[in-house]
């Protein structure tokens, strides 16, 4: 019996966590905090965060789910691709709550229009 609960309490728990998970990985300020480090880890968390954003929604431009909102420069590095997110997340600090996502899709469609 004591297994059972253990089971549905530990169920619970995921779908807590997972629903969290949902809406975002970062904020906007912890995003910024990384790109921003002098450490290493931060720092490739963060160039891989901008990696995955790009990937994505040049995956889902390819399939046609949603037309491309940002045109990133040919020849563009993550490096510079990280200098133009911590610029834009500095300029606009009353935002820096949301998700890290959105903020960086928004940064790129600013920076890099097609």
């Amino acid at each position: 019996m004591k297994l059972w609960i253990a089971i549905v309490v530990l169920m619970f728990a995921t779908v807590g966590h997972a629903g969290k998970a949902e809406a975002g990985y970062y904020k906007g300020s912890e995003l910024l905090e990384r790109c921003e480090s002098d450490s290493n880890v931060d720092k490739g968390t963060c160039l891989g965060f901008l990696a995955g954003i790009v990937d994505i929604t040049n995956a889902y431009d390819g399939w046609g789910v949603v037309s491309q909102k940002f045109c990133i420069p040919d020849g563009a590095t993550l490096g510079q691709l990280r200098k133009v997110v911590i610029k834009g997340l500095n300029e606009e600090p009353e935002k820096l709550h949301l998700g890290a996502s959105s903020a960086v899709a928004n940064i790129f469609y600013k920076a890099f229009p097609c």
